[in-house]
């Protein structure tokens, strides 16, 4: 997922394969990147580790979490203020019936626009072979190097 005009890194949702990938998955993933849009970024990925150690599994996910940490610039030292949204949400997804294109999805759009968090929403759908040139290209270096390598825990996975 890019979100384009917010920040200046990539943003990314790292799934474990607890829940399936599909239309409520979508749903969530887009709540939680325009919640995240709303607050002013953190150039980082520190927050996620803030009160870390809550659950079991939460502490085996962030093992090493230290390695992440150090390989992360200093955050900025005067306050950041978020942008607002824009007016119009313009949403590019893969050409998936099942994660994309469903009712669901679909009601969640307008749902955003009658809550009057978007005057619009324009969907758009890839067509097959993936022509979207930057997330295809950013990720696709990403994935030869997750061909070469193993990244074993979340914090070393993000900081590859």
């Amino acid at each position: 997922m890019i979100a384009h005009g917010h920040g200046d890194v990539k943003y990314a949702h790292y799934a474990l394969d607890l829940y399936p990938a599909d239309s409520n998955h979508t749903i969530g993933l887009f709540a939680k990147l325009l919640r995240d849009l709303e607050k002013p970024p953190s150039y980082s990925s520190r927050l996620l580790f803030e009160n870390s150690g809550s659950t079991l599994l939460y502490e085996a996910v962030l093992d090493g979490r230290d390695v992440c940490l150090h390989s992360l610039s200093e955050p900025p030292s005067e306050d950041v203020i978020a942008k607002k949204l824009p007016p119009t949400l313009r949403v590019q997804l893969d050409n998936c019936a099942k994660d994309n294109k469903s009712r669901y999805v679909f009601a969640y759009w307008s749902l955003l626009v009658a809550k009057g968090i978007f005057k619009e929403v324009f969907v758009s759908f890839l067509l097959v072979g993936h022509t979207h040139d930057d997330i295809d290209a950013s990720f696709g270096r990403w994935s030869m190097k997750l061909r070469e390598e193993d990244f074993p825990t979340i914090p070393l996975l993000m900081k590859s």
